[in-house]
C-alpha cells in the first residue's frame, strides 16, 4: 500500500483518539468505529470460549497482556472460530509479545487453502487501568493490526482474512479492518458441538451483561 494511503488510515485512527495524551497507549473511542454490516458475527466454541475466560482471569490477576491467536472460518459475514493459541513467553503488562505464537501462525497458513475461507483473529487482553481506558483498543493496537494486515501479502491479498480481537473488562471486543477502515463486530455467540448457540457474550461495553440466546444462529 502507498504511503499515502497508510497516512489516511492513520489519521483516521487519530480522530477518533478519546485522549491524545498517552502516544501509542492513548485509546481509540469504540463509539466511534463504525459496525460490521448487519447480519455480521462471531461465534467461537465453547472450548475456546474456556481459554479466553482463562485469559481474562490471569490478566487480572497478574495484570500482563497476553497475546493469543483464533483461527478458523469465514463464511459469508460470519465468524466461526475454534481454535486458539495462547502466549506463553515474554508476557509484561504494557506489550503482548507475538513472537512465540509465529510458528502456529505459520503452520496454519501453510495449511490453509488461502481462497478467503480461512480467516485469523490476531488478539491480545488489557489488565485493568485507572482511568478504565483498558476497555479501549490504543493508537498502539490499531497500527500493529494495520500493518499486520498490510505487510503480510496473505492477508493483504484476502487469500486468509484477518481480524483484531481485545479481551478486557470481561468484554470479547472483535474489530476487522478491510484495510481502509475498522469495524465492530456487534454480535459475539458460543457454539456447542451440535452447532447450537448456548450463550451471547458482551462486546464493547462497559458494564456487560451475560444472556443466553437457546436458538440456533
Amino acid at each position: 500500500m502507498n504511503p499515502f494511503k497508510r497516512a489516511q488510515i492513520d489519521l483516521k485512527n487519530k480522530s477518533r483518539l478519546l485522549d491524545n495524551r498517552f502516544g501509542e497507549n492513548s485509546p481509540i473511542d469504540n463509539k466511534k468505529l463504525p459496525n460490521m454490516p448487519r447480519g455480521s458475527a462471531v461465534v467461537i466454541s465453547k472450548e475456546v470460549k474456556q481459554v479466553l475466560d482463562l485469559i481474562q482471569e490471569l490478566t487480572t490477576e497478574e495484570r500482563i497482556e497476553i497475546p493469543f491467536l483464533l483461527c478458523g472460518k469465514n463464511e459469508d459475514q460470519v465468524v466461526y472460530f475454534d481454535k486458539v493459541v495462547a502466549g506463553s513467553s515474554g508476557l509484561s503488562g504494557t506489550e503482548a509479545d507475538f513472537s512465540s505464537l509465529v510458528p502456529d501462525l505459520q503452520e496454519f497458513i501453510n495449511k490453509s487453502p488461502k481462497n478467503g475461507t480461512d480467516i485469523v483473529a490476531h488478539g491480545h487482553s488489557h489488565p485493568k487501568s485507572i482511568n478504565n481506558y483498558h476497555l479501549n483498543f490504543s493508537l498502539g493496537d490499531m497500527n500493529a493490526y494495520k500493518n499486520f494486515r498490510l505487510d503480510n501479502p496473505v492477508f493483504a491479498t484476502g487469500k486468509i482474512e484477518l481480524c483484531s480481537c481485545l479481551l478486557t473488562g470481561g468484554n470479547y471486543n472483535f474489530l476487522f479492518f478491510d484495510g481502509n477502515d475498522y469495524y465492530k463486530f456487534e454480535h459475539v455467540y458460543v457454539q456447542d458441538k451440535n452447532g447450537n448457540i448456548v450463550e451471547q457474550l458482551p462486546c464493547y461495553r462497559s458494564n456487560f451483561v451475560n444472556t443466553n440466546d437457546r436458538g440456533r444462529y
